[in-house]
């Protein structure tokens, strides 16, 4: 929804299933302007939801994600798709992931929360991959090797950019009274 708010098409590749939760997330992300015609209803699966824990005194957050239908992706999903640019996240399965990356004709970002293990072959094909600390250093030298830019939130610190484990680039954000961290990090993504 970032992207598509910045201007970008944007289209969902995904799982819901048919309950409430598909209504309410679907309704969102088409007034958003997102193309939902890859979004498959799955019957007999929950929609996948997170539940998010908020630090009233720091804003920070922690997520726990139950991607429901989303885990019936399969490459098969993805292989008659036209895809360009491919932003990637792993809350679906990572062979469903590694199929469009590898089908992808341009740029491939990906997201690498929850911190999954993930083939090196998945990192590969990425041109930037987004994590935050805690993710960075669960995944550490995987990284390094990939070959892609790495890109490492940091909250109130701001983000750093790595590439083969140098440090090229290093943004601080403005100074502001955080009240919630929720979507900072899709934001950043996105």
């Amino acid at each position: 929804l970032a992207a598509r708010r910045l201007g970008a098409d944007v289209q969902l590749v995904g799982a819901v299933g048919a309950d409430d939760m598909a209504d309410e997330a679907l309704n969102l992300l088409q007034a958003g302007g997102v193309d939902l015609a890859q979004v498959a209803h799955v019957n007999g699966e929950t929609t996948g939801v997170a539940l998010i824990a908020v630090d009233a005194g720091s804003g920070e957050n922690l997520i726990v994600v139950c991607p429901g239908a989303n885990n019936v992706l399969r490459p098969d999903d993805v292989a008659h798709l036209p895809i360009t640019h491919m932003m990637g996240v792993l809350e679906v399965p990572v062979p469903a992931l590694l199929a469009a990356a590898q089908k992808a004709t341009g740029f491939v970002s990906l997201n690498l929360a929850p911190a999954l293990p993930v083939p090196d072959a998945l990192l590969a094909e990425a041109d930037l991959i987004c994590v935050n600390e805690t993710e960075a250093e669960a995944y550490g030298d995987q990284l390094n090797a990939s070959g892609a830019y790495v890109a490492v939130s940091l909250g109130a610190q701001g983000a750093v950019l790595y590439k083969a484990g140098e440090e090229i680039a290093r943004a601080a954000p403005p100074k502001v009274q955080v009240v919630d961290t929720v979507g900072a990090g899709d934001t950043f993504t996105g």
